[in-house]
């Protein structure tokens, strides 16, 4: 906007020495030798009325006439110092055009300065921009990270709540079973609130520790394999697990069958269900009792090592 009023005034210089230039008067060339033509009559007038007359004025002799050297003036001497021609317009023109260039000049070096401080300008609000959005991106990933986690933790919970859970316990003393053999009962419960699908059960009675980790699995006849499925708080009472023959040997107390245990040794009993729900799978319920010969009954035995779900 700043260029406007010098292009403005270029104009105007422009129109002004045009004007001048039109009305200034330039004389020809008829005019230029007629006025020393009338000068040379004025002065031959002037000597002829000066001259006497021949009866007044005794003869004179005559003499050679010195010649008289007439500087004729040009159209170039006289316009030398006349500051209103055209020439001179020309040379005021030509310096208000030298002014106006160098405002020029001076404006474009003002735009290149302002265009270069455009520029880095453009590239710091850009570097900032990335920035920015380095940043937003972070928060992002973070936001998605923590989303995952939170559905992770949705499921884990759900699957925890919505599984079953078999337990084994309430182990009796040994009694005398029907087939005449020393035998134990237990009981087996879903505590989850989805059913329970055995699919393998390990159950052993066992007098040597090392025969832990390698207890058999049940044959076809027993009650958890007859009935697999287990409903959601569905509690089976008196299972029997007999002892094995030859294993150990009884004695007769006022409490029952109790094994005749010499110093060093011990009875085991270890149950292991293997089981998968409606929507979950590989469950794994373990656990491990010894009997304790001063009390007479199966006591937990193993802590975590023998005594898990999963």
């Amino acid at each position: 906007m700043r260029i406007i009023p010098v292009v403005t005034m270029l104009f105007l210089l422009c129109g002004v020495g045009v004007c001048a230039e039109s009305k200034l008067p330039f004389p020809s060339a008829a005019d230029s030798t007629a006025q020393p033509k009338s000068q040379h009559q004025k002065t031959d007038s002037k000597a002829d009325s000066n001259k006497p007359t021949s009866q007044n004025i005794p003869p004179i002799k005559e003499t050679s006439k010195t010649p008289i050297i007439q500087v004729e003036t040009t159209d170039k001497t006289e316009k030398r110092h006349d500051y209103s021609s055209s020439e001179w317009w020309l040379v005021y023109l030509t310096f208000a055009l030298a002014l106006v260039t160098l405002g020029l000049a001076i404006y474009t070096a003002k735009l290149y300065r302002a265009t270069v401080g455009l520029g880095n300008e453009a590239k710091n609000t850009s570097d900032r921009q990335a920035t920015e959005m380095e940043k937003s991106i972070a928060i992002a990933k973070e936001t998605a990270d923590a989303a995952n986690k939170s559905a992770e933790v949705a499921e884990k919970t759900l699957t925890m709540v919505e599984r079953p859970y078999v337990f084994a316990y309430s182990v009796s003393n040994f009694h005398m079973s029907e087939n005449l053999n020393p035998a134990i009962t237990y009981e087996v419960a879903n505590f989850g609130k989805t059913p329970a699908i055995i699919q393998s059960a390990h159950v052993a009675l066992e007098n040597i520790h090392s025969n832990l980790n390698a207890v058999l699995e049940v044959d076809r006849r027993h009650n958890l394999v007859c009935a697999p499925i287990l409903s959601a708080g569905e509690v089976r009472k008196g299972i029997e697990e007999e002892t094995p023959a030859n294993m150990v040997n009884f004695i007769t107390t006022d409490k029952g069958f109790s094994p005749d245990l010499k110093h060093g040794e011990d009875m085991f009993f270890r149950v292991i269900i293997r089981y998968r729900g409606p929507f979950t799978e590989g469950h794994e319920s373990s656990f491990c009792w010894r009997y304790n010969t001063h009390t007479n009954y199966f006591e937990p035995y193993g802590h975590e090592k023998y005594n898990y779900i999963l």
